[in-house]
């Protein structure tokens, strides 16, 4: 499997818009938000399509809710529509644009339309973290384009040291761009210090381990770990059986060899 299926893709916590909707509305999206953080993703959509019943325009609540649904994987489409219609009400509306971008690049390899939108987002914000990450991501696989990224990853650190996408995908860069494969597990580990559950982690160290580490028994517990906190991956599915653990071959012969070694001695 390549290294765009241990990317990180949208975290179902990502609900960061700034909430400017009037006052009930925007308690509906503060409600929404901590049941997304705490994994009541039902509960969040319910009240998320609330909230754009009572307030069609809502720029918040429409791209809260394509963020839900694009990070669940659960209606790309309906998510797309979404980031459209959002960014046709505020051009400038940053978490749209960013968003929007990485669900082109995601679900249509669409690689320099994504970069338009990066592009946009950051010229209202230059520091927004997630735009950063993501446009970071899509030159990431590029050797050309690998220094570039490399600056994106550093300068979404500079603003937040914590910033897990980042330091996974910045970890990638190194490992894969540079063969710098200590600088690489380091940044793999900071990430594991601030998320645990952090899959795309998990999945990236186990790859590190095993092919340029040398490290079996460590990458298996990676991905025994991804496995218990996604069972579903699907880069976990395609590749998951390269990592099991080869039983050393046996020194003692069978019941069966035995005895016809005896007959035959």
């Amino acid at each position: 499997g390549g290294a765009a299926g241990r990317e990180e893709r949208m975290p179902a916590t990502a609900l960061r818009t700034p909430i400017r909707s009037g006052g009930d509305v925007s308690s509906i999206l503060e409600t929404a938000r901590s049941d997304a953080e705490e994994g009541r993703q039902m509960e969040a959509e319910i009240r998320l399509r609330n909230a754009l019943k009572m307030d069609p325009n809502s720029v918040e609540a429409m791209c809260a809710l394509a963020v839900l649904l694009h990070s669940s994987r659960k209606d790309l489409l309906e998510a797309e529509t979404l980031y459209q219609h959002a960014i046709r009400l505020d051009p400038r509306h940053v978490e749209s644009l960013c968003h929007y971008g990485q669900l082109l690049r995601e679900k249509y390899g669409e690689h320099a339309v994504a970069e338009v939108f990066f592009k946009r987002a950051l010229e209202v914000d230059p520091y927004h973290v997630e735009t950063l990450c993501n446009y970071a991501l899509l030159l990431a696989n590029s050797a050309r384009d690998a220094p570039q990224a490399a600056e994106l990853f550093q300068k979404a650190l500079r603003v937040d040291g914590s910033h897990v996408r980042s330091l996974c995908g910045y970890g990638m860069l190194l490992q894969s761009q540079r063969g710098d494969y200590v600088a690489a597990k380091g940044m793999f580990q900071r990430a594991l210090q601030v998320d645990e559950r952090h899959v795309p982690t998990h999945l990236n160290l186990a790859v590190l381990y095993q092919d340029y580490l040398k490290d079996p028994g460590s990458a298996y517990a990676h991905i025994t770990r991804a496995m218990a906190l996604d069972p579903a991956n699907p880069w976990l599915a395609a590749n998951a059986a390269a990592f099991a653990p080869v039983p050393p071959p046996s020194t003692e012969l069978s019941a069966s060899q035995s005895s016809q070694a005896a007959t035959q001695g």
